[in-house]
């Protein structure tokens, strides 16, 4: 359900699995690299995605970077959303380890191909 304060979607993490995420835009963005990323020409960006939870709109938006050939997201505590996640006692979990639940749940999804689409050709 909704906060009536916050506005975040509480939901439990077996309940996470259930949602069905959809594209909404990805960009570059190399003012998200680091010295080192950019010191390499590391292409970075970000990607926005969204859904619904029982009747709830959701987002999640995150960085990304091309890292050893491959798409991964960065730093999870970056992580955009409106998604709080429910310990198993129904409390709010921390902004931290929400992060980290949804690091572990974006990775099972499938997000590189947009990303693919929008990277410069080698």
């Amino acid at each position: 359900m909704v906060g009536t304060i916050d506005r975040y979607v509480r939901i439990s993490l077996p309940a996470l699995q259930g949602i069905r995420l959809y594209h909404v835009f990805s960009d570059l963005d190399q003012s998200i690299a680091t010295p080192a990323m950019a010191a390499d020409q590391v292409p970075t960006g970000y990607t926005e995605w969204a859904g619904d939870w029982d009747g709830s709109p959701v987002s999640v938006g995150w960085d990304w970077a091309v890292v050893g050939g491959a798409i991964v997201l960065i730093n999870p505590l970056e992580i955009r959303t409106n998604i709080a996640i429910l310990s198993p006692q129904g409390a709010s979990e921390s902004p931290m380890r929400t992060r980290l639940h949804l690091q572990e749940w974006i990775e099972g999804l499938n997000w590189h191909a947009p990303i693919e689409n929008i990277l410069p050709r080698r």
